[in-house]
């Protein structure tokens, strides 16, 4: 996975606020792709880590793009 050791909270100072929406929901979409990947059964445990992970991601945005 291309982003799994990035922090969340990656602050991406330099860029603009949409080079940094941009980089959240690619990071969506990779996690959203693994899902798919994947056997319920067999596991269980990865995706409810990418869920909880997107969900993360989708909180962090809100918070940081609600007033644009």
């Amino acid at each position: 996975m291309k982003y799994e050791n990035i922090p969340l909270e990656v602050v991406l100072c330099a860029d603009s606020w949409e080079v940094q929406r941009q980089y959240y929901l690619d990071r969506i979409s990779m996690l959203e792709e693994e899902i798919s990947k994947l056997n319920l059964q067999e596991h269980c445990r990865e995706i409810t880590l990418f869920c909880s992970q997107i969900t993360e991601i989708k909180k962090l945005m809100k918070r940081r793009f609600r007033n644009l």
